[in-house]
């Protein structure tokens, strides 16, 4: 399990989390990623925006052009790496910083796919290798994006009903 997602795989992983960002902060009035083709147009936008990438960078771009994403939300990704933590904002010479609050240990960390990748990378993984799992691999990159997703509803969904009894 790879930060949520069921995949070993930290290439895999950190391409789904990226992705499933970008699905959840698409423009829903907008955007084509909806309705009863939202998968298959969500499979095929992942190869169609990694081909012309050459960086983790433009792949983010490149996939938010295709789902309509009017703004990458921090917070959001935040969430899907780390959903049973807290997120604070503070102000630090006029730049909003993301930071993630461990409940149990009450600790500050810095949070954000560039550390991420950054760790990766002292793992020998490089932005070449995370673009040529999404390439090769779309199909299982929106399978573990949709397994993720529709289990956040049923929670949402499950969370919803016991706090109206």
């Amino acid at each position: 399990m790879w930060h949520g997602f069921q995949t070993h795989d930290s290439k895999i992983g950190l391409a789904s989390a990226l992705s499933y960002w970008c699905f959840l902060c698409r423009d829903k009035d907008k955007s084509p990623a909806m309705g009863i083709k939202t998968w298959e147009y969500f499979q095929s936008s992942l190869s169609n925006a990694v081909i012309p990438s050459g960086s983790v960078s433009d792949f983010i771009e490149n996939f938010s052009k295709k789902l309509v994403v009017n703004h990458l939300n921090p917070s959001v990704f935040s969430r899907i790496l780390n959903p049973q933590q807290k997120i604070l904002r503070i102000n630090n010479k006029d730049e909003i910083v993301e930071l993630k609050q461990d409940q149990e240990n009450v600790k500050l960390q810095w949070m954000g796919w560039e550390e991420i990748l950054h760790s990766l990378k002292m793992q020998g993984v490089t932005d070449r290798h995370i673009l040529k799992q999404i390439k090769d691999c779309p199909h299982l990159i929106a399978a573990l994006v949709r397994l993720r997703h529709e289990e956040e509803k049923e929670l949402k969904l499950t969370e919803e009903e016991e706090n109206n009894v």
